[in-house]
């Protein structure tokens, strides 16, 4: 799951994870696009695991500066990761695919709640 808070304040565990749903989004946005498929994405952004994910599917301009951010402050902390870039399974996608977003204050609420219920 994509965590919305600035990643200085994310755990090492959070970061790895961070790093490896953005990887997973671009994956299956490229096959999600490749099998043709025309289900509506999503118009909000929500927490759980398929919405927290559909979502972003076309918004990999933000997710690709979100992955560039867990880069460097996995760098920064010293931690272990394979690799520094986003692979290129979803070069193909049209322009529509690779928008910006800006999460909206209550966005953010949404996920500073959940690591809280995760954790009890």
């Amino acid at each position: 799951m994509i965590n919305l808070k600035p990643v200085c304040l994310l755990t090492a565990r959070q970061l790895i994870d961070e790093y490896d749903s953005c990887i997973k989004i671009v994956r299956l946005a490229a096959t999600y696009y490749d099998r043709g498929y025309t289900t509506a994405l999503p118009q909000q952004y929500t927490i759980t695991p398929r919405g927290n994910l559909f979502f972003f599917y076309n918004k990999l301009g933000w997710i690709e500066q979100r992955f560039l951010q867990v880069v460097r402050e996995i760098r920064f902390r010293g931690l272990i990761f394979p690799r520094e870039y986003l692979p290129h399974w979803a070069d193909h996608l049209p322009n529509e695919w690779w928008q910006d977003w800006d999460p909206a204050a209550a966005d953010e609420l949404k996920t500073g709640r959940r690591p809280r219920r995760s954790l009890e």
